[in-house]
């Protein structure tokens, strides 16, 4: 089911050929990890060998197939970038250390289609952190309503999504504006989990789905 919504984010978002194909895979492995990471607490490096793999090879039969060298080299570039702040926020103990092997990926997709889609995503990343945060301490209580549940989780993903498409819409600033509702409704959200002391735990817990979540929505939206 979770692939599912994936797969139609991406179907939604418009891009075509070796682009899309790229967020398809990305959506694939990524839902492998969310799955895992929620499960264990670990980013297995198989997996996150496999998505930046997987781009560089769809990059590569891109780049042969006409697309523009510029736009390797911008993906290249965003990899090593990306790479190199996560591997700051490691030696910080801010990150882990496979969110440290799974950042080339997530560089190389947002930059393949521009850099203002790398700084959304990781944006849209950090904010989401939180807002799972906040997601799981409902679905842990009360234990009366655990059919409510699967609700509360989709509610919690939806809601800011909905918000910043409408924003986009009704203001006319497009992904920015929808970018700029998002980051207000999670900030919100930010605000009870510090009012409960539990936002710096809980938060690195929810870093991997975070780093999925935010750079596949922002490339489909950039793209």
């Amino acid at each position: 089911m979770l692939a599912a919504l994936a797969f139609g984010a991406v179907v939604a978002g418009g891009a075509a050929g070796w682009l899309m194909a790229a967020q398809l895979w990305f959506a694939f492995v990524g839902t492998a990890l969310v799955l895992v990471d929620a499960s264990v607490r670990r980013l297995p490096l198989h997996l996150t060998t496999a998505a930046w793999v997987g781009l560089a090879v769809l990059l590569s039969g891109a780049t042969v197939s006409g697309q523009s060298w510029s736009v390797a080299v911008r993906a290249v570039a965003g990899a090593a970038v990306v790479g190199a702040l996560f591997f700051v926020a490691v030696l910080l103990g801010a990150a882990a250390y496979g969110d440290l092997k799974l950042s080339p990926a997530l560089g190389g997709l947002l930059a393949w289609t521009s850099w203002q889609a790398v700084a959304a995503g990781l944006v849209m990343s950090v904010f989401l952190a939180p807002l799972l945060v906040l997601g799981a301490m409902v679905l842990a209580r009360p234990p009366g309503r655990r059919a409510l549940r699967p609700v509360f989780a989709v509610a919690a993903l939806v809601v800011p999504v909905v918000g910043g498409v409408v924003v986009a819409r009704v203001t006319g600033l497009g992904v920015l504006g929808g970018i700029a509702a998002w980051v207000l409704v999670v900030a919100e959200f930010t605000v009870v989990l510090l009012a409960q002391h539990r936002l710096v735990r809980g938060t690195k817990v929810a870093v991997g789905p975070a780093l999925v979540a935010g750079a596949l929505l922002g490339s489909v939206l950039f793209s």
